[in-house]
C-alpha cells in the first residue's frame, strides 16, 4: 500500500501538468483505484481475525468495510468520468461520501 501512495505525487504532477487530457486524468483515477484495492486488503486484514479484538462490534467492522468500498466505487466513478469527461474527472471523487450513503442505506450496520 505504501508504494501506491508514494507514487501519487507523479500522477499528481502529470494530472495537473496536462490538465483536461485523457490519459493523464484515467492514469490519475486508475491509480487511485489502485490505492482503494490496496486499502481494502490491508482493512480486510485489520478486521479479521486473528487481528481484530474481541471487543470490537461487528457493527464497526461492517462500516469500516462499507466506507473502503465507497471509496472503491466513487475512485471507479473517476475512471469511467476521466474516460468521457477528463476534466471533470477528479470531481468525481467528490461522490465517495454519495456512494457510502447508499451502500448503509441498502445495508445498514446492526449492532
Amino acid at each position: 500500500m505504501l508504494s501506491t501512495v508514494a507514487a501519487m505525487p507523479f500522477f499528481t504532477a502529470f494530472s495537473s501538468e496536462y490538465y483536461g487530457y485523457r490519459v493523464p486524468a484515467a492514469l490519475y483515477a486508475f491509480w487511485m483505484m489502485l490505492i482503494a484495492l490496496a486499502n481494502i486488503w490491508v482493512q480486510r486484514l485489520a478486521t479479521s481475525p486473528p487481528v481484530l479484538g474481541e471487543r470490537i462490534a461487528p457493527a464497526h467492522c461492517r462500516v469500516i468495510r462499507q466506507r473502503e468500498l465507497a471509496t472503491l466505487l466513487g475512485t471507479i466513478s473517476a475512471f469511467a468520468m476521466a474516460l468521457v469527461f477528463p476534466f471533470a474527472s477528479q470531481m468525481a471523487l467528490a461522490t465517495i461520501p454519495l456512494w457510502r450513503l447508499l451502500l448503509q442505506r441498502v445495508s445498514p450496520p446492526r449492532g
